[in-house]
């Protein structure tokens, strides 16, 4: 029992860590030309001017960047939640945190002009991905046994690398006008599977040793 939840642990952590990094590093890549004209119509109505190309391509950036700084601030703030609710906890809260960034990213098109949102959807969804991404590590390497430890680890490479490949895939249907939001939604379904999946593992046993001190309650969670 203990080698298949080390197993969906694994998976469910994977999918909501290195999957989530591939999938938000990838997805704007093709809608590309979409979200640029989103934002430079927006703007329009709003003011009644177009951007400027050199705005416009500081704004396109901006939205690009908030990737890696939001994941930044959710790694540092993932050793305190790890350490304050648990690895389990932690993950359920930032997976959660994942759904409203996803909404508003797909929603900002029909809010329109406030394409400010798509900015703030990318910021939570980044933040949480930041800290699932420590989180994973932390809790797989806790709870895996010596002998598939390491290859429980390496699966955060290979849920990346298919995130990706989900997006490229995703691209080629969503990437025009009318449908780039559609390009997000895809990914509530995975966000789901992973919390449905963390409800069968098992919190880490140092996290429970550090808050209890008791060894009969780690051998309960495991077996």
């Amino acid at each position: 029992m203990a080698t298949i939840s080390i197993h969906i642990l694994s998976i469910a952590a994977c999918l909501s860590a290195g999957f989530q990094q591939g999938y938000i590093a990838s997805v704007l890549n093709q809608p590309y030309l979409e979200l640029t004209s989103f934002i430079n119509e927006s703007w329009i109505e709003r003011t009644g001017q177009p951007l400027q190309a050199g705005i416009l391509d500081v704004l396109w950036s901006f939205l690009n960047v908030c990737f890696p700084i939001a994941t930044i601030f959710g790694q540092f703030l993932a050793a305190y939640l790890c350490d304050r609710i648990g690895r389990k906890n932690t993950a359920l809260l930032a997976s959660v945190l994942y759904i409203p960034g996803v909404l508003l990213s797909a929603a900002c098109k029909y809010l329109h002009p406030f394409f400010e949102l798509l900015y703030v959807g990318r910021i939570l969804w980044s933040l949480a991905n930041g800290i699932n991404s420590v989180n994973a590590t932390v809790w797989i390497v806790e709870c895996a046994p010596t002998k598939i430890r390491g290859r429980m680890a390496a699966m955060q490479e290979f849920f990346l690398a298919f995130g990706s490949l989900v997006t490229q895939a995703l691209g080629v249907p969503f990437s025009n006008a009318e449908m780039w939001p559609m390009i997000f939604l895809p990914n509530i379904v995975f966000v789901v599977i992973s919390l449905a999946m963390f409800a069968f593992v098992y919190e880490s046993p140092q996290f429970i040793m550090r808050k209890y001190g008791d060894e009969n309650k780690v051998r309960s969670e495991i077996e």
